[in-house]
């Protein structure tokens, strides 16, 4: 038997939270286990109990979503977040994914969206909808036009880089094996060194912490 999904919903507003509470609270596979009103809640919840996924507002009193995204994600890893935000700007968009956010959404997404968002970040994806997709690779685009092609930041080999350069240009696993003649299986291993010593979970955040490790001429 497949164990539920165990969420906590954390939202400085009841109304926000009642609101989550009815539109996830009919589905048998996803477990509400707790609910916190700001950020340092979340913190010490996870902190204290088992939980998959946190639903994280980003504007909240005494600690914000993007540090509690940041103190989480340092604590346990494992635990995926989802931002949820009035915010449409691309500041609290890239905070978030820097932090370690798999998802961003808007707090008026459908419930097919959020089930969905919810479900690819447990498989260990994550999830970007298309009204906010757009800014993530014009993002990905600039950053690409800047990653230095010599090695030895953080210990990454020319390669590495060289596979890093084609990651943030949205290429996938095999189209970068085609380019480098290479084998799809060695791409894979590359990348898992890169996330690794970048220190991070998936390819996304991996092109954006590039600026953070100075891996970029910007």
């Amino acid at each position: 038997m497949i164990m539920p999904v165990k969420i906590l919903i954390t939202d400085d507003h009841p109304l926000i939270r009642e609101g989550l509470r009815y539109t996830l609270g009919g589905e048998r596979s996803l477990d509400i286990v707790g609910e916190a009103e700001n950020g340092l809640e979340a913190v010490n919840f996870v902190r204290n109990c088992d939980v998959d996924v946190v639903l994280l507002d980003i504007s909240m009193p005494v600690l914000n979503g993007v540090d509690a995204c940041k103190i989480i994600k340092q604590e346990k890893p494992w635990v995926k977040i989802i931002a949820l935000t009035v915010h449409n700007e691309d500041e609290c968009l890239f905070d978030m994914i820097e932090a370690g956010a798999s998802a961003y959404l808007l707090k008026d997404t459908s419930h097919d969206i959020l089930i969905q968002a919810i479900w690819d970040t447990v498989r260990g994806g994550a999830f970007i909808p298309p009204n906010f997709a757009t800014k993530v690779l014009a993002e990905l685009s600039r950053l690409s036009r800047s990653v230095k092609t010599t090695g030895g930041f953080l210990g990454l080999t020319r390669r590495e880089i060289e596979i890093l350069g084609l990651l943030v240009q949205g290429c996938t696993n095999q189209e970068i094996a085609t380019r480098l003649f290479i084998c799809e299986q060695t791409v894979k291993n590359h990348l898992t060194r890169i996330f690794a010593k970048l220190n991070v979970p998936n390819r996304t955040q991996a092109a954006l912490y590039a600026k953070k490790y100075r891996l970029l001429d910007i």
